[in-house]
Parts: C-alpha cells; sequence; structure tokens
C-alpha cells in the first residue's frame, strides 16, 4: 500500500509538470470550477465531490484495469491541479505541495491507493479461486466510501467557508 502510494503521489506529482499555455489552463480550472458554481450550498458541493471521487474509487477496485485507470486518473489530476496553479499565479507543482498540507490530501490518496492495492489483491484472490474472499473487496468499498465522505465533506467546507 505504501508503494502505490508513493507511486500515486509521484504520477499526480508529474501530472503537475505538463506545460500548459495560458489558454489551456484556463479552460481547464474553469471546468474544475464549474462543479463549485453549479453546487453552491455545503450539501450539494459534499455530495458532487463524493459522487466524483467515489465512481473513480470504484473503478480502482476493478482487478488489474483499477490500477492502470487509477493511475491516469492520478496523471490527469496532477494537470488539473497544475492548470489550476499556473491560473492562480503559482507554480505548478506548487499547488499539488501545498495540496498536500491539507486532510483532503491524505484522505483522497489512501482511498486510492487502498482501492488500487484492492485491484491488484482481488486479481491475485480471483486467480487462486478464491470467492469468499470478494466480503473483503467489500469491505474495502465501504471503507473507502466513508473515507472519501469525510473528506468531501472537509473539501466542501474548505471551498466554500475559507476559499481555498
Amino acid at each position: 500500500m505504501i508503494f502505490i502510494f508513493v507511486l500515486s503521489v509521484v504520477v499526480t506529482f508529474a501530472g503537475t509538470l505538463v506545460p500548459l499555455g495560458a489558454e489551456e489552463a484556463h479552460m481547464i480550472s474553469d471546468q474544475v470550477n464549474q462543479t463549485i458554481v453549479e453546487n453552491d450550498s455545503l450539501a450539494s458541493l459534499t455530495v458532487a465531490i463524493f459522487t466524483n471521487n467515489f465512481m473513480i474509487c470504484l473503478v480502482m477496485f476493478i482487478p488489474v484495469f483499477g490500477v492502470a485507470f487509477g493511475l491516469f486518473s492520478l496523471f490527469s489530476t496532477g494537470v488539473a491541479i497544475g492548470a489550476i496553479s499556473t491560473v492562480q499565479g503559482l507554480a505548478a507543482s506548487d499547488g499539488l505541495l501545498l495540496l498536500m498540507i491539507t486532510p483532503i490530501f491524505w484522505i483522497e490518496f489512501v482511498s486510492y491507493s487502498l482501492g488500487m492495492c484492492g485491484s491488484v489483491w482481488l486479481f491475485r484472490r480471483l486467480t487462486q479461486r478464491r470467492w469468499r474472499e470478494l466480503k473483503w473487496t467489500a469491505i474495502f468499498i465501504g471503507i473507502t466510501a466513508g473515507l472519501l465522505a469525510i473528506g468531501a465533506l472537509v473539501e466542501a467546507w474548505m471551498i466554500l467557508y475559507t476559499g481555498v
């Protein structure tokens, strides 16, 4: 899990290093901020953030494919972080470094790492024909749902009430 976590951070950081023109950075930033504009209450923004993050995390549990999808999603997240940072006048990688000091980063990256580890673990168990082990996947999905719900609430609160 620690290896997947570190790999996830490295891949996300690599995404922040993708060079973007000003117009492209603004376009990506506007797309990300559209969720905030459409959901101006704590409840609706929390649900929107949770739904987005949980759907992505669910795909990460798919054996083998989940890891590739997860790393691609995190790279894309890095590109978006870089775009938002650029629009705000920061170095692209600084946005990720600032995000790393928030609980949102830790909650989401632990959840995504758990999903990708679950993908590998489930693949191994299915190749061993240990079907009863599927219950552990359901438990891990429940844990990630709880973590991502907490993370979505914290993220929505920070966006709406602190301006982060």
